[in-house]
């Protein structure tokens, strides 16, 4: 069970990681992409989209793959080769 994450918690994490260098390594990963969640009201960036819960962008951005399996867009292959 994945739990509850309410978004004005992982809003402000999403935006940090999305700019965090290594060991992190966000800000290689969202290069380039624009970044939505579907459940709140984040977005982040510039390009094709990659979009889904808060969750699983937080974890897609940190480089968990497994995360990837939620998320849609015209982007997901370009983040999908980043992690």
């Amino acid at each position: 069970m994945r739990g509850e994450h309410p978004a004005e918690r992982l809003e402000p994490l999403a935006g940090m990681y999305a700019k965090a260098g290594n060991p992190i390594g966000g800000k290689a990963r969202t290069k380039g992409l624009k970044f939505v969640a579907s459940d709140g009201g984040w977005s982040y960036g510039d390009g094709p989209e990659v979009s889904g819960p808060d969750i699983d962008l937080v974890m897609a951005i940190s480089g968990r793959v497994r995360a990837l399996e939620s998320l849609s867009g015209e982007g997901l292959e370009t983040l999908r080769s980043r992690c």
